[in-house]
Order: C-alpha cells, then sequence, then structure tokens
C-alpha cells in the first residue's frame, strides 16, 4: 500500500478556512489525543493525513477527535467495541453490528479505530456526520462475505468524515449485485469535506470507491490520496457530481472500465496518477454530463487496453501536463473537448491493436499542444481529425511513426 510517512498523534494538520487558504497554508490545531493503549496509539501514527497544500480545508474537525474515542478488535470470531479507556460498547460476532455499534456510541462524532483482522460482513457499514475511520494498514480487512451482495461502507449526506488506513475487499466472485467498496452519495444535500487516505479497494463487483451525487447535491471538497485499486469491474475511482475534488497518488490496475473516472463537477484536480492495464487509464466526461475546471499532470497512463486518457466534448478548461501515455492498445490522450491545453507530455508506442495515434484531437477545436514527444505509434504521432481546427501543434517531437508524424486536418491548424 502506498505509505508517505506520518504524524504525530498530537498534531494533526488542517487547512481551514480564513487561515490562507488561498495559498493553500494549514492551521495547526492540538488534537489533544492522548492514546491510552497501543493500539491507538499506532492507528494514529500511521494516519499520516496529508492536509498541507490541500485547498478543499476542513472545517472544525477535531474538536469531535477530541471529544470521543472507540476501538473495535477482533478476538477470534467475536468483534469487541470498547471505549478508549477500555470499557465494553457492544460484542458479537456480527462484525457490521459491532462496528455500527460504536458509531452510535460516537453520538456527536469521533475517531473510531479498527483492530487488525478481517471483519467480513454481510451488510454494508453506514457512516455519519465527523466519523474519523482509522485501520491498521493492509491488516485491516473489511472484506464482503459471499452472496452479501452489499457496499462496503456507504456515507449518505454526511460531512466531515476521513476515512484511512485499511483495505476493501469486495471479493467479487461470490457476489451477484454490482456494488462499490465505498459508496458515497450526496442526496438530499451536500456533502462535505471527506478525506480518503491510504486505503485499498480491490475486487469490487462494479466501482472500488464511487462518489456520486444527484440534482443539485454535490460532494463538496473531496480529496482521495494514496489509494490503490485493483480489480474492480468498474473504475478503481469515480468523481461523479463533485466540486473541489483531488486525486493525489492513486494506483488504479485492472478497472474493466477503467482506472479514474471524473464527470459531472468542476474543479478537478488529478495528479500522480498511475494507472495501468485498465479498460482506459483515465476518463474525463461522458454523455451529457459537463464538468469544468480539470487540471491532470504528472500521470503514468500505460499498458491499457484502449486509451490512456480520454477528454470527452462535455469537458471545458482543461490543463494536461507532464503526462506519460506509452503503450497503450488505441490513443495515448484522446481529446475531443474544445480549447484543451496539452504541454510536456510523453507518448510513445501506442496503437498496439491497431492505427492508432500517440494524441488525436478528435473533432477539438482552439486546442493548444506544446512541447509534446509522440514517437512509434500505430499511426500518427498527434493528429487533428476531421472537423478539428484552430489547433496549434508547437515545439513537439515525433518521429517513427506508422504514418505521418503530425497530421492537420484543419484548415486554420498549426504545426
Amino acid at each position: 500500500m502506498p505509505y508517505f510517512g506520518k504524524i504525530s498523534y498530537e498534531d494533526i494538520q488542517f487547512a481551514t478556512p480564513g487561515h490562507g487558504t488561498t495559498s493553500g497554508e494549514t492551521f495547526l490545531r492540538r488534537s489533544r489525543i492522548h492514546p491510552d493503549s497501543f493500539i491507538e496509539r499506532h492507528a494514529l501514527d500511521a494516519a499520516m493525513i496529508p492536509f498541507r497544500n490541500f485547498s478543499g480545508y476542513i472545517e472544525d474537525v477535531v474538536p469531535a477527535v477530541a471529544a470521543h474515542a472507540a476501538i473495535v478488535t477482533l478476538e477470534g470470531t467475536t468483534a469487541v467495541a470498547k471505549t478508549r479507556k477500555g470499557v465494553l460498547i457492544d460484542a458479537g460476532t456480527n462484525p457490521q453490528t459491532i462496528i455500527e455499534a460504536a458509531i452510535d456510541y460516537l453520538s456527536d462524532g469521533g475517531l473510531l479505530i479498527l483492530g487488525e483482522g478481517t471483519f467480513e460482513i454481510s451488510s454494508v457499514i453506514t457512516l455519519k456526520d465527523y466519523i474519523f475511520l482509522f485501520g491498521m494498514g493492509n491488516k485491516t480487512v473489511i472484506k464482503i462475505a459471499d452472496g452479501a451482495n452489499c457496499h462496503g461502507l456507504a456515507l449518505t449526506d454526511v460531512s466531515n468524515v476521513i476515512l484511512a488506513n485499511f483495505m476493501l475487499d469486495g471479493n467479487k466472485d461470490n457476489q451477484t449485485i454490482e456494488v462499490h467498496g465505498i459508496r458515497i452519495y450526496a442526496a438530499n444535500e451536500n456533502n462535505e469535506n471527506i478525506i480518503l487516505h491510504n486505503i485499498k479497494v480491490k475486487d469490487w463487483k462494479l466501482h472500488g470507491i464511487a462518489i456520486t451525487g444527484g440534482g443539485t447535491y454535490y460532494n463538496l471538497n473531496v480529496f482521495a490520496d494514496n489509494i490503490l485499486a485493483e480489480g474492480c469491474e468498474g473504475y478503481g475511482l469515480t468523481f461523479y457530481y463533485v466540486k473541489r475534488g483531488f486525486a493525489k497518488g492513486i494506483i488504479a490496475t485492472g478497472g474493466t472500465e477503467g482506472g479514474l473516472q471524473a464527470k459531472y463537477g468542476e474543479d478537478i484536480n488529478i495528479t500522480g496518477v498511475v494507472a495501468y492495464d485498465n479498460l482506459n487509464g483515465i476518463v474525463i466526461g461522458a454523455s451529457d454530463n459537463p464538468i469544468a475546471g480539470v487540471n491532470i499532470q504528472n500521470c503514468h497512463l500505460n499498458n491499457n487496453e484502449h486509451n490512456g486518457l480520454v477528454i470527452y466534448s462535455q469537458t471545458t478548461e482543461c490543463n494536461v501536463s507532464n503526462v506519460v501515455a506509452k503503450n497503450n492498445g488505441k490513443y495515448g490522450i484522446r481529446n475531443e473537448a474544445d480549447g484543451v491545453r496539452i504541454c510536456n507530455c510523453i507518448c510513445n508506442s501506442n496503437g498496439t491493436v491497431g492505427l492508432y495515434d500517440g494524441i488525436v484531437l478528435l473533432d477539438a477545436q482552439k486546442c493548444n499542444v506544446v512541447n509534446c514527444t509522440c514517437n512509434n505509434n500505430g499511426r500518427y504521432g498527434i493528429q487533428s481529425h476531421d472537423t478539428a481546427d484552430y489547433n496549434n501543434i508547437k515545439n513537439c517531437r515525433a518521429s517513427g511513426n506508422g504514418d505521418t508524424n503530425i497530421k492537420l486536418d484543419g484548415a486554420h491548424d498549426t504545426a
């Protein structure tokens, strides 16, 4: 599992409104947590929530942690929930029931720690506002029982939640219904301030992590980092109905639909994604799902069955920089949207299953492709296709491609 460091169990950094938010400064609050047990200390030390430069800005969440905490451990086949002082909350052989008893105990929110072991559940665990759920890394596993056909964790109309340091196993071969590892849904109000950190999701019947909404309700200030998604039958991570979303340090592989998707929202920042052996690496936008203000940078999108990066025509204000897309079956970067800026990208050796290009501007206009390298692709290095026009290709290098290195169909395209 990705792991970048740790913080003290006493000091948790939060970026908050009114404290240098425009420049990404952080505001340090003393959490006043003094763990009484090794397990609590260990979980908090391992958390390393990276709030620095997080411009979603979590509001006033530390007081909840300071006030309450609970721990759920496994003793053989029995799940045991206790307060931080060791007072029994509940115990039984159904981990989902015991975990939710601990959540209920944290009536005003607080810190819930899951100990080591596999918590096999037959129904979804439902979280609420101000819950900080921390595990012990890959040693804490929430697994769906055979035939349970349920999501792993559900968050509906909640705010100020942190999920960190555990694995979710979807056991997809023994399920018959499309379910998600984590489902975050804005149904009747906006969800706000959701952090997902250091989580592995594997083998889910649909998406590993699905962040979604409906109508006029969105997920605001969503930060997902250090996520490892493997073998999901949808996407590893999908942002849908998200405003101000951050995906950082994501590794996604084996996604039947793709590694990462963002559609219907605005202000989405995607950085440091590694997506390989999926259908598509990253997909932005979809039919009738407009998305605006997307920044994609420092990603490696290689060896995907179809495309490294797809940007659909409903996307506006999109920038792509420092992306490497190699050895994909079709296009390295397939862009259908107007006004996209693509710079400092490397798109080599794509089109492994046919005549495809390093970068294609498919009916897209007024795009800029600058300082890109596109070599040894199946057809063209860079192509502006069909009705694409008014595109500017500048300072790009293309050689060794199956056909013309740079092909411009637009009457006003320049290179």
